[in-house]
């Protein structure tokens, strides 16, 4: 027993040492050349400075990642991630580099200049050979060298062009000081030679820096800003703007601190956030901000108590006139963050949480892509239509490209194009979209009649319409069906471009996908590898549920590893890391074996094609849909208008009017005023319709068939009171065959139609309707004009009496469709007809109105000549006011 006492007594001996150690370790003192350097930069015009110990990096990610490989590769060609050859290739900073500075100061010119200071040992040969595919190097002086970046062409297209020499120089130029051990970046010369003869002279810093290298001690990477209020001055654009903001809403605040530790008792990183202001403000702000927290914390519970739990662990305290606030992250922690997705998912959509499942429950990928269907696509055959009655106006081998449709933006304001390519794919059982193929869609130019530029130039443009990316960015997807995957590009015009201005739209498609892959199967072992292909990947680490890797060389041919359990089934995967060349990955169970999914083929195509703007506007060989049951609206007769004056509705069952207008949504309330009746129908436990529906009897009258604005319900609001909603009912009966009118019932031999509408009043889920009160308007016409009006374009809307006409839409995809609204003074509006070069009249195919507007949509066709407002010349206004009283099944 005292054996046993005496080694527990010598392991937390050992273990308390290691501790010590490690604390020692993280809490080391640079060396003192550091100092002096801190102080060479610490001048009084210092806005701000950061800090990054790459040493203790370095060391803890060779820690979490395993085992270092023994027989990397070099990373091929000149393309690629810059940063990542400095770090892990022939230059080595992952092992050289051993701390780094940033700092920023204000000179005289009130101009910013920048230093990037990095302390190692370093071969500056294979550094230059690195840089040397991205920058023109010049010598200037002994170990003084002149950096100007090289422009890509690739990236031309998408790069800002400089608005002067000056600026160009400013931001594509920078100055290096090379030693040994200290590389000194400055992006202007005499900057340069200051900083140099500060640090010759070992020359005091101008600012107090205990603070500063209290904070950074221990911890990998840090930031000060010194003067916030003079931040702003050295950026530009929205953090500029909002920096000065920030800096005049808080004057107090006299310099920023935050940081990155490393906890290694909990394996895991500490984050900090550190204000030095008045004691005052350092108080109200830490008691506002932990008050604010919980309140957050609260209301988070109920959507996702991991996120809660993380806010939970926000610390913030005042101590004199420092406030700090600071959050710890454990790997447990870190490891939640998808259970804090899912149930902020499970909240919105269900309104409930859901618990989050462990990870070490096992759950298996029942459908794991067979990379051996990737074959098919090295050979994809002739682009085929299938049953789409729309041709695309390009087609080359797989490819087709149309136009997809054109719009006005409602963001931008500008006509909006929107380029679908597509490409023909084999048949197989399941989805193209785990295949690791791509689609990429580039459109260079619009050009107009006069070979001029009509596409809008954005490189220079931020602020772009939500989720909208650059004209001059290719869009990339590989969605797929009905045998076609597919990828769409909309690109925005100059303002005032129509379409007609168009002569032809120039661009290319790429595809590119694994065309062989091959599988290669490992024990999860360390010290297991491939080497093929040019690709290198060792397994560095092995646990019960994570495995960790290093690649090297090619590492794009490498498109997916996965573990198999004991029984060899695929298991899904969990929370994943990656840095330069180390990869971690877990799953959701215990792992048997590794496979790696390794590209030996790539299949690669590409075309250019060229869309003629004169068929822009084409129907693409859709045929218009068949009109029947329409008839041209006409005056009421006198007829008509005495049976109108002495029809009396009888009762009737709303349910048995006609099976087209049969709905099973209850009635809640009715209203009768001869010759019309109104039943009010809503189902308040309906999840997804929340709106009641209109049911509306009146006499059949033909004359009033395809009469837009002869029949207006007008009910208020039930979100804002003050608010009227106004939703007109399409006076169109069911018809046969032969044209003629089909009548809902017959009332005294008297034929009458029954209209039903959804109307959108503003309720809520659940929301009963109460105190419901509108008018019922007939405006039945005495006399009809119609006007002939040229077609609208996108920036030319026809007006005619108060009505305007806008083209808004062009759909040209599936069902080609052209739209237009119809505004202003719509009081005596009836319809909108298109006419073709023949004099036939085509009525429209589809019809809503919202927002007091109509959006009026017609077959695309390639025959219309003009469009023919109708209005009411004359017509007798019949006001029916009326107040609904619902009641529900389960009222009292």
């Amino acid at each position: 027993m005292k054996k046993i006492a005496a080694v527990f007594l010598i392991l937390l001996l050992l273990a308390g040492i290691a501790a010590f150690s490690v604390h020692l370790w993280l809490h080391r003192a640079p060396p003192k050349s550091v100092s002096v350097l801190e102080d060479a930069l610490a001048t009084d015009d210092l806005i701000a400075m950061a800090y990054f110990d790459n040493e203790t990096w370095a060391t803890i990610q060779d820690l979490l990642a395993g085992e270092e490989d023994p027989s990397p590769l070099s990373i091929p060609g000149d393309e690629g991630d810059l940063f990542s050859k400095l770090y892990i290739g022939k230059a080595d900073f992952k092992h050289n580099l051993d701390q780094a500075f940033l700092a920023v100061r204000m000179l005289d010119d009130a101009s910013a200049n920048t230093y990037l200071v990095m302390h190692g040992q370093f071969d500056w040969a294979s550094i230059q050979q690195t840089l040397a595919s991205a920058y023109r190097i010049e010598g200037i002086s002994d170990y003084r060298y002149q950096f100007t970046q090289l422009e890509k062409k690739d990236d031309a297209a998408y790069a800002c062009p400089a608005s002067s020499t000056a600026k160009k120089a400013a931001v594509k130029t920078f100055f290096v000081h090379v030693q040994p051990d200290w590389l000194i970046l400055s992006t202007r010369q005499d900057a340069l030679d200051e900083l140099l003869g500060r640090i010759q002279k070992r020359a005091r810093a101008d600012l107090d820096l205990s603070h500063w290298r209290e904070y950074r001690s221990g911890k990998l990477a840090s930031l000060a800003i010194f003067s916030p209020a003079d931040s702003s001055k050295a950026g530009s654009g929205m953090s500029a703007a909002l920096a000065a903001q920030a800096a005049a809403k808080n004057p107090e605040v006299k310099a920023l601190y935050a940081g990155i530790g490393i906890s290694y008792l909990d394996a895991g990183v500490l984050l900090n956030l550190r204000i030095e202001s008045s004691q005052e403000w350092a108080t109200d702000t830490s008691a506002s901000l932990n008050k604010t927290l919980q309140q957050w914390q609260q209301q988070a519970a109920t959507a996702s108590p991991a996120f809660a739990g993380l806010l939970g662990d926000i610390n913030a305290t005042a101590r004199d006139d420092i406030l700090d606030v600071s959050l710890g992250l454990d790997i447990a922690t870190l490891n939640k963050t998808g259970d804090m997705v899912k149930e902020g998912l499970a909240y919105a959509f269900s309104g409930g949480t859901e618990t989050a499942e462990k990870l070490s429950a096992e759950q298996i990928d029942e459908s794991p892509w067979n990379f051996a269907q990737n074959r098919k696509l090295l050979h994809p055959g002739d682009f085929d239509n299938g049953h789409s009655s729309a041709t695309p106006l390009f087609i080359q081998g797989p490819f087709a490209v149309d136009l997809s449709r054109a719009s006005l933006g409602k963001e931008s304001d500008l006509l909006e194009l929107d380029i679908k390519a597509q490409m023909q794919v084999p048949e197989i059982d399941g989805f193209w979209f785990a295949s690791k193929a791509d689609l990429s869609l580039m459109i260079n130019s619009v050009q107009g009649k006069n070979a001029e530029e009509l596409m809008r130039d954005e490189r220079c443009i931020d602020k772009l319409p939500r989720f909208a990316e650059k004209n001059e960015k290719p869009a990339h997807g590989f969605n797929t069906s009905n045998l076609h995957a597919y990828v769409s590009k909309t690109i925005r015009l100059k303002a005032g471009t129509s379409l007609a201005d168009i002569e032809q739209i120039n661009g290319s498609i790429e595809f590119t996908a694994p065309g062989e892959v091959q599988r290669i199967t490992l024990p999860a072992a360390v010290g297991e590898s491939i080497n093929m292909e040019g690709l290198r990947v060792f397994i560095s680490s092995v646990k019960q549920q994570s495995v960790s890797y290093r690649i090297s060389g090619d590492s794009d041919k490498l498109i997916e590893v996965r573990a198999l359990n004991k029984q060899g089934k695929v298991l899904q995967k969990g929370f994943s890391m990656s840095s330069f060349d180390a990869v971690t990955q877990t799953f959701r169970g215990d792992i048997g074996k590794l496979e790696f999914f390794i590209a030996t083929r790539m299949a690669h195509q590409k075309v250019d094609f060229t869309l003629a703007g004169d068929a822009l506007l084409s129907s693409r060989g859709q045929q218009a849909q068949a009109q029947a049951g329409h008839q041209l609206p006409a005056a009421v007769s006198v007829q008509e208008w005495n049976q109108w004056n002495s029809a009396r509705v009888a009762d009737v069952d709303p349910a048995k009017l006609s099976q087209y207008q049969y709905s099973n949504t209850p009635v809640v309330a009715d209203f009768s005023h001869s010759p019309i009746r109104l039943w009010l129908l809503h189902d308040v436990k309906n999840n997804w319709r929340f709106q009641p529906d209109i049911r509306l009897l009146l006499p059949l009258i033909p004359s009033l068939v395809d009469n837009l604005g002869a029949i207006e319900i007008q009910m208020n609001s039930q979100a804002d009171s003050k608010s009227i909603v106004r939703q007109p009912l399409k006076a169109k009966p069911s018809y046969r065959q032969d044209g003629s009118f089909v009548a809902s019932t017959t009332i005294n031999e008297l034929a009458f139609t029954s209209l039903l509408e959804n109307i959108d009043i503003g309720a809520q889920k659940g929301q009963k309707l109460s105190n419901i009160q509108g008018k019922l308007l007939l405006r039945l016409p005495q006399s009809i004009k119609t006007l002939e009006l040229p077609l609208p374009g996108f920036y030319q809307p026809a007006v005619a009496e108060g009505v305007q006409i806008k083209l808004r839409l062009i759909d040209a995809d599936f069902i080609a469709r052209i739209s237009y609204s119809v505004s202003g003074k719509i009081e005596k509006f009836i319809n909108l007809l298109q006419v073709t070069k023949s004099g036939e009249k085509i009525f429209p195919a589809q019809l809503s109105f919202a927002d007091g507007q109509w959006s009026i949509q017609f077959d695309l066709r390639d025959d219309i000549d003009h469009l023919q407002l109708m209005l009411a010349d004359k017509q007798e206004i019949i006001d029916i006011p009326f107040a609904l009283k619902a009641k529900y099944s389960d009222s009292p």
